[in-house]
């Protein structure tokens, strides 16, 4: 009887271990479903105040870090007041210093801008002073850097307050952003 106790374990055991499935704990696998879902890509609409009012629409992407998180994104820009006006495309390069990105944050941007000037000129002119008048038309480098704040408003959402100095048509700009 032992034998037949002992011939049976051991084909049970060279069976097992052939199969890949001997009773000994093998690790646990997690489904995906515990996984973070973080999103990779954003779109931005944005408003400019105070100096040259304008519309901004762009659309990123976001690179997570250990402790960061960055955003990449391409942005067309519109702004318009009298008879200046610009137009323009520029990246902007965001960097959070926690994944949530929420709180203060620092940025730069890089690109071009196509502008549109009423320049008045004044000439001296025998019979008296004249005002002429002539749209100037440029294509102006757009290099700034800047600081904002960050509110957490949905799932994806935020909303920021943003200011920036730097080398562009209009030195510096202050804009009200919603980023989804």
């Amino acid at each position: 009887m032992r034998k037949i106790l002992l011939s049976t374990l051991l084909i049970f055991f060279v069976n097992c271990v052939f199969a890949d499935k001997l009773p000994i704990s093998q690790p646990v696998e997690l489904s995906d479903s515990t996984t973070i879902q973080r999103p990779k890509t954003c779109f931005l609409l944005s408003l400019d105040t105070i100096i040259l009012p304008g519309i901004n629409l762009g659309y990123g992407w976001l690179i997570y870090d250990s402790t960061c998180t960055s955003e990449e994104i391409v942005t067309l820009h519109f702004n318009t007041i009298g008879d200046a006006t610009a137009l323009g495309i520029y990246l902007q390069k965001t960097k959070f210093r926690n994944v949530e990105r929420t709180g203060w944050f620092s940025f730069w941007r890089l690109g071009l801008d196509y502008s549109k000037n009423h320049v008045l000129y004044i000439t001296a002119d025998p019979g008296g002073a004249s005002f002429p008048s002539k749209n100037r038309q440029t294509i102006f480098p757009l290099i700034s850097a800047g600081l904002g704040y960050s509110w957490k408003i949905g799932k994806n959402s935020y909303f920021r307050v943003t200011g920036d100095i730097g080398i562009k048509m209009l030195f510096a700009s202050l804009s009200f952003s919603f980023v989804f």
